[in-house]
């Protein structure tokens, strides 16, 4: 697939408050990847990569400007193919990773699926385990702002 045929991308966006929403993004001259991606995560943008698949995005400055985001942290640690020890502040969002072109694929439907089933089951299973990775995160926040 050449970057020019890339119109639409399907993206998860997971928000500081737990809320998981997919989204699909309109890519166009006036509103291309950057501009949804500094939109979505309020700011300027820094990825993760978690697999050869599938990369999180987040705001650069999350740290100095964002709340924790303990289910973004959980969801980053549990894709990522290595270890992955260390809380993420801000919102979030996954994508594919990138083509040969260096453009941001969207997540495919199965990816797109894979994410939102673990979003749930975090939240549902994990209830104590995120809160203690959002004290941790105000903890460290409290030493540096």
């Amino acid at each position: 697939m050449s970057s020019a045929s890339i119109d639409q991308l399907c993206v998860v966006v997971v928000e500081v408050d737990g809320a998981v929403r997919a989204d699909t993004w309109a890519i166009t001259a006036e509103k291309d990847t950057l501009g949804y991606l500094q939109d979505a995560v309020g700011g300027l943008i820094d990825v993760v990569g978690l697999t050869e698949s599938v990369d999180m995005w987040v705001n650069d400055e999350g740290l100095f400007l964002c709340d924790p985001n303990p289910l973004a942290t959980m969801l980053a640690a549990g894709f990522a193919d290595r270890d992955l020890a260390q809380p993420f502040f801000g919102p979030a969002v996954f994508t594919g990773s990138c083509d040969e072109a260096g453009t941001t694929l969207g997540l495919t439907a199965a990816q797109l699926a894979e994410v939102t089933r673990q979003a749930e089951w975090l939240r549902e299973h994990t209830a104590d385990t995120l809160a203690e990775i959002a004290a941790i995160g105000q903890r460290i926040t409290a030493r540096i702002r």
